[in-house]
């Protein structure tokens, strides 16, 4: 009997299926954070444990509530020999902190198939500055300070927004992928502190990170700096980071009462307004009370008269079967409406002529099926895309394939849209912007600002943040001058609580009609509110950089880290030496779909150009 037993037992755990893959490790961001309403980075350390291979498709998938799932699933291919390990890395839009998160593997998708939740949930930081690691190397548990392995940065900038600064003592071993992200990183803007090296010097770099072996103890690269400190790594606490000027940011909740309406849902909700399926309402309302009508109290009527069960029922089914064809027919149509794309796009120069670019896009289709949206990779590019469905109602019946020549794959019914925000890097017009007049910071109206060949010739809008002011340009002579009038930069964040509480009047107003006649208009009113995100003023988090101030304490003064108030943090420590010139133009034909199904695609684009003093 006990044989039995013990037989019947090693059949079932035989039987019982092996899990094939495990997460032994999860790391959001750079830092452990995500970054609010970015493209955050998310990279996961798979282990095979089981005697055969692996090969096959993994999903990553947001849980919400009771739903199996939220969103498009990304997918990825992924081959594991029996007992390897490997990193994979995926791309994630956080709308909230401690969202659920699960990997899942097999034929099935969902919270219930195979696979494993995230352990990890990601939390809300500000954008990190972290201290490079060499894999491997036994430097790492000195560090007293945030570390990142090299190994694993991204292979593209545009999975590069939670990143603020880099501190490096030693070359990066880098393939040509991740070495391109990190230039372009820096040329978009980032920030690099060079520190001494194990042996007491800086590190010297070769090739096309030459550039940082310049001995200077500050220089700009592109929108971005190099700072140099005669720090070791043994050096590095957060008091002697921020005395020596790296400095960090911190994040914080905006108190405003619209807070918990981010921009980007007056950006979706203003591209989806174009195309808008419009339905007469006054027909449908008379027709469902003539329906109500007929079938009551005129059907009792008639049926009191005719005395005849069969006419009535005839009639009766008669009148259901014409209302329900009508108003199916009349809620379906579009009325005159057309399949079209729709987007508002955010750029950042990496080098001329080439654009770290996000884009807000609403497509809307007349006829159901599966869409297939893809974007341009230019050959002399690494190409990378990067989708994000940013729907967290319901699941989207579809796949999203990010990385080399990635695609959203998503069905879409009968007279329906679909949202999403898409990254990577574009070919557009080089500005060849020059600064002509640097201005006064309290009084920028003395700016000029030579334009090169590429500029637009027309342009919606175009402002310059020097300093605490916001400064508009009006273009003249291929140049853009500063007009007589300027602005705090502050009013922005009520200028943005003004879009808030239109938004919702704009999600059921009918006056859409206005808005399709003049696209234009409706695209400036989104200008502004881009303006504050993207230098972190407005909107419902906001960001502060980290100083040294000195205070008294046991009669001494003594250093000590507190975030001040910074109305445009992102647009770098030092705000004085630099301008942050925003230009709202058409969007150019390099920035739309690579191959368009709905045939009609509007969008506008705000270029973001920093340009830095010598």
């Amino acid at each position: 009997m006990r044989t039995l037993i013990a037989a019947v037992a090693l059949v079932a755990m035989l039987a019982a299926p092996a899990s094939a893959l495990q997460i032994a490790d999860v790391q959001w961001g750079f830092d452990g954070h995500v970054v609010p309403d970015r493209v955050n980075l998310l990279t996961l350390r798979l282990v095979n444990e089981t005697g055969v291979p692996f090969k096959g498709t993994v999903h990553l998938i947001k849980i919400e509530g009771a739903a199996t799932y939220v969103g498009a699933p990304q997918a990825q291919e992924v081959f594991l020999t029996p007992g390897g390990t490997r990193w994979i890395q995926f791309y994630t839009w956080n709308n909230r902190s401690e969202e659920s998160w699960r990997l899942s593997w097999g034929d099935r998708i969902g919270r219930f198939s195979a696979g494993e939740d995230l352990q990890k949930q990601p939390k809300f930081g500000p954008p990190a500055r972290v201290l490079l690691n060499e894999p491997g190397s036994l430097l790492a548990s000195r560090a007293r300070v945030i570390t990142f392995p090299e190994d694993i940065f991204p292979v593209t900038v545009s999975a590069t927004d939670g990143l603020w600064s880099v501190i490096m003592d030693h070359p990066p071993r880098w393939e040509p992928a991740r070495r391109e992200a990190f230039l372009d990183w820096l040329h978009r803007g980032g920030i690099v502190h060079v520190i001494y090296g194990p042996d007491g010097r800086f590190p010297i770099f070769a090739g096309d990170m030459a550039f940082l072996n310049q001995d200077k103890d500050r220089y700009p690269v592109g929108s971005g700096r190099v700072l140099r400190h005669k720090l070791r790594r043994d050096d590095l606490t957060e008091d002697a980071l921020v005395d020596a000027g790296c400095r960090g940011l911190s994040l914080e909740s905006s108190q405003s009462g619209y807070g918990g309406i981010r921009p980007e849902e007056i950006f979706f909700t203003s591209v989806k307004s174009f195309t808008r399926a419009e339905h007469p309402w006054g027909i449908i309302f008379t027709i469902v009370v003539a329906y109500f009508i007929v079938v009551g109290p005129v059907n009792f009527l008639l049926a009191r008269r005719w005395r005849d069960w069969r006419r009535t029922t005839i009639l009766h089914v008669s009148v259901v079967v014409a209302a329900c064809v009508l108003l199916a027919w009349l809620g379906r149509r579009g009325l005159g409406e057309t399949a079209a794309v729709n987007s508002f796009a955010y750029a950042r120069p990496v080098a001329p002529g080439v654009y770290d670019v996000t884009q807000y896009v609403n497509a809307f289709a007349v006829s159901g099926g599966t869409y297939t949206f893809q974007y341009p990779s230019p050959k002399d590019m690494t190409p990378h895309s990067i989708f994000a469905s940013c729907v967290d109602e319901e699941a989207v019946k579809g796949v999203i394939r990010n990385g080399p020549e990635g695609t959203f794959e998503a069905d879409m019914p009968l007279y329906s849209e679909r949202p999403w925000v898409w990254r990577g890097k574009m070919k557009g017009p080089d500005l060849g912007l020059e600064v002509e007049s640097w201005p006064n910071v309290e009084d920028p109206r003395g700016l000029s600002i030579r334009c090169g060949g590429g500029f637009p010739e027309d342009i919606m809008q175009a402002w310059a943040v020097v300093g605490a002011k916001l400064q508009p340009l009006v273009k003249q002579s291929g140049r853009l001058v500063a007009e007589q009038s300027n602005e705090d930069f502050t009013n922005i964040s009520s200028d943005l609580d003004e879009n808030r509480r239109n938004l919702r009047y704009n999600s059921y107003s009918h006056g859409d009609e206005e808005r399709k006649t003049n696209p234009a208009e409706e695209y400036g009113k989104m200008v502004r509110p881009l303006m504050g995100w993207a230098v972190g003023g407005t909107g419902a988090y906001r960001y502060r950089i980290i100083r040294a101030s000195k205070v008294e304490e046991a009669g001494k003064a003594v250093e000590r880290q507190e975030p001040t108030v910074d109305t445009h943090a992102l647009s770098g420590d030092n705000p004085g030496d630099s301008i942050d010139l925003f230009v709202a133009a058409r969007c150019p034909e390099g920035f739309r779909l690579l191959r368009n199904p709905f045939g009609r695609e509007m969008g506008y684009v705000v270029y973001h150009v920093r340009l830095l003093k010598p």
